[in-house]
C-alpha cells in the first residue's frame, strides 16, 4: 500500500526529490496512524488515506526545496564578509543554512547586528574556537527519553484529579516541555545532525514538538532565522514586543498579566509582525502533531492531553523557566543587546543561559557554549548576566525601569523607560 512513498535504492533522486518523499512518507504514516487508533470503520480509513495518496502524489511546491541557496543568516555585509571556518572532520556541516527561509536582503547591512564585529574579534583573539563548531547527534538521545516520560506521565495521570492535573502541569511537565522546547531551538540551528542532514533535524525537531500538544517546531526554525538575522529590529525580529503590548503593560499587575498571556503574544506575534507563507514541512508538522494529539486523547483521555497542553501553557507564562524569554534580550542589566544566564537551570534548558555566547557562535551546539566562555573569558566575565531565573520574574514586575518595551519600541513619555531607544543606539 506504501509502496509508492519508499524511495527507490536503485534511482538516481535530487535532494528535492528524496525531500518530497520523506514528506509523503511521514504524512502517510501519521494519517495510518490516526486511523489505526481510532473507531472509525474500515472503510472511513481506507478512504481518507486514499484521499492522502492522491494529494502526496502531487508536485511539492516548497519554495525551501527548489530556490538557490542564500547566504547564512549569520553572514556580514559584502563590506566585511565572514565565513566560519569548517572543523577538518566536516566541512560540509558548516557552509551556513542551506534551506534558510529568508531571501538575501541587499539594503540589510550585517555590520548592523551587534554581535557580528565581537564573532570576529573573539576568532581573531581565539581561533581554536573555531574547533568547537559542529554538531551534537547526542541530543537525539536524551529528547527521544524526554518524549517517552512525557507520555508515561500522560498515561499515568489519565485518571487523577484535575487539582493534581494543574498542580503537575505546573511543577512537572513544563520542566520536560520547556527542555524539549529548547532543544526545538537546536534543531532550528541544524545542531544536532548538521547542515548537509537538514531533515534529520527537522523531523527531531517535529519529534521534540509531540509532547507539546500544539504544533510549532518547524515555524519557530522559520521565524527565529529573523531573529538572529535582525536582531532588535522592530519588524523583523518576531521577539520585539508590538506596539500595542509597549504601550499597556507598565504597571506591576498588567506586566504580571502580560507574562500570564505570554503564551498567547508569543504565538500570534510572527504572524502579525511579520507573516510568512506556510511550507510543506510546516503541515508535516501540523499532520503529525494533530495525529499525536488524537492518538493521546482517544488512548489516555482529555486530563492526559490537558496535562501536556497546561506544561505548554505554564512554560510560557509565569514560571521559572519562562523566564529565560526576558533575560535573554530584554535591558535589565547595563544595556546590552543580549544577556547570559549563568545558574543551574542551564542543565535542564541544554544551556540556553550561554545566551551571549550562542549569538556570537550560533554554529556551536549546546555542550560546547560554555567552552567558549572558558576559552575567551575577557569578553563574557565583565559583561552583565543573570544567576536567578526567578529573580528576573521579580525585576521584570516591579521594576519600574523593565517592562515589554525595554525590549521593542520605546514610548516616549516623560518618566517611561528609553530602553526601546537605548537599544537603537546600541544597534
Amino acid at each position: 500500500m506504501y509502496t509508492w512513498a519508499v524511495v527507490p535504492l536503485h534511482t538516481s533522486l535530487t535532494t528535492e526529490d528524496l525531500q518530497r518523499q520523506y514528506v509523503r512518507v511521514w504524512l502517510v504514516l501519521s494519517l495510518s496512524l490516526t486511523f489505526t487508533f481510532s473507531r472509525y470503520k474500515q472503510e472511513q480509513r481506507w478512504l481518507v488515506v486514499q484521499c492522502v495518496l492522491f494529494a502526496s502524489c502531487r508536485q511539492t511546491s516548497d519554495p525551501e526545496c527548489t530556490r538557490a541557496p542564500q547566504p547564512h543568516m549569520m553572514t556580514t555585509s559584502h563590506s566585511s564578509t565572514f565565513s566560519p571556518p569548517s572543523p577538518p572532520t566536516q566541512p560540509e556541516d558548516l557552509k551556513g543554512e542551506e534551506e534558510e527561509e529568508e531571501e538575501w536582503d541587499p539594503e540589510h547591512e550585517y555590520t548592523e547586528e551587534p554581535h557580528a564585529s565581537r564573532r570576529r574579534e573573539i576568532l581573531r583573539k581565539h581561533p581554536e574556537i573555531k574547533r568547537l563548531m559542529g554538531y551534537d547527534p547526542f541530543i537525539a538521545v536524551i529528547v527521544t527519553a524526554e518524549v517517552l516520560a512525557q507520555i508515561f506521565f500522560s498515561w499515568l495521570l489519565q485518571d487523577s484529579s484535575w487539582p493534581c492535573i494543574l498542580l503537575l502541569g505546573y511543577f512537572l511537565s513544563p520542566f520536560f516541555n520547556q527542555s524539549l522546547g529548547v532543544a526545538m531551538h537546536e534543531m532550528g540551528h541544524n545542531l544536532a545532525f548538521g547542515h548537509r542532514r537538514a531533515w534529520m533535524n527537522r523531523l527531531l525537531g517535529i519529534w521534540c514538538n509531540l509532547p507539546l500538544a500544539v504544533p510549532m517546531a518547524i515555524t519557530f526554525k522559520k521565524y527565529h532565522a529573523l531573529h538572529h538575522r535582525y536582531l532588535g529590529d522592530d519588524i523583523d525580529d518576531v521577539d520585539v514586543p508590538c506596539k500595542l503590548e509597549t504601550y499597556f503593560f507598565h504597571h506591576p499587575l498588567t506586566k504580571f498579566l502580560w507574562m500570564v498571556f505570554h503564551p498567547l503574544f508569543y504565538a500570534v506575534r510572527p504572524f502579525y509582525k511579520c507573516p510568512r507563507p506556510l511550507s510543506a514541512w510546516e503541515l508535516v508538522n501540523v499532520v503529525s502533531q494533530l495525529t499525536f494529539d488524537y492518538v493521546i486523547y482517544v488512548n489516555f483521555g482529555v486530563k492526559s492531553l490537558m496535562y501536556l497542553l497546561l506544561g505548554l501553557a505554564f512554560g510560557l507564562s509565569f514560571h521559572p523557566l519562562a523566564a529565560h524569554y526576558i533575560s535573554e534580550h530584554y535591558f535589565l542589566k547595563g544595556g546590552e543587546p543580549t544577556h547570559s544566564y549563568y545558574g543551574p537551570l542551564n542543565w535542564i534548558l541544554f544551556n540556553a543561559g550561554f545566551h551571549n555566547e550562542h549569538h556570537d557562535f550560533p554554529y556551536i551546539p549546546y555542550s560546547r557554549l560554555p567552552e567558549v566562555k572558558r576559552l575567551a573569558p575577557e569578553f563574557y566575565d565583565n559583561l552583565p548576566h543573570h544567576s536567578s531565573w526567578v529573580k528576573v520574574l521579580w525585576d521584570f514586575v516591579f521594576d519600574v525601569q523593565t517592562a515589554p518595551h525595554a525590549k521593542g519600541e520605546g514610548v516616549e513619555e516623560e518618566g517611561a523607560c528609553q530602553h526601546g531607544l537605548l537599544y537603537r543606539k546600541v544597534l
